[in-house]
């Protein structure tokens, strides 16, 4: 696998990523967006994660962000549809090419 990590001129910030298979082929692009200073740092406010090869694509969008704050333990619980098999996590098949890469 082979990693390229592209850096904002002045400040030297991190806005984009790119992991590449051994075959060179590009599984896996991330942009990191709208950098704002935040508590003396600066934060990326939307960051875009691409896979080309499978066509995902996910954005995620902050609108304000805090350092630090208390988190709910309710808001982790996630609810399971109804009709849904549950799976013990260890009884899951091990996965195959077309899926996240390793760094995951």
């Amino acid at each position: 696998q082979s990693y390229r990590i592209w850096f904002e001129p002045y400040d030297l910030h991190p806005v984009r990523f790119e992991m590449e298979d051994a075959g060179g082929q590009l599984v896996l692009q991330v942009w990191y967006e709208e950098l704002q200073r935040f508590n003396g740092f600066m934060m990326p406010y939307r960051i875009t994660l691409v896979q080309p090869a499978l066509g995902r694509r996910v954005v995620w969008q902050y609108k304000e962000a805090q350092l630090n704050a208390g988190v709910a333990p309710a808001l982790f619980r996630m609810r399971v549809p109804v009709g849904t098999t549950r799976v013990a996590i260890e009884n899951l098949p091990k996965p195959q090419g077309d899926t996240l890469p390793s760094i995951w």
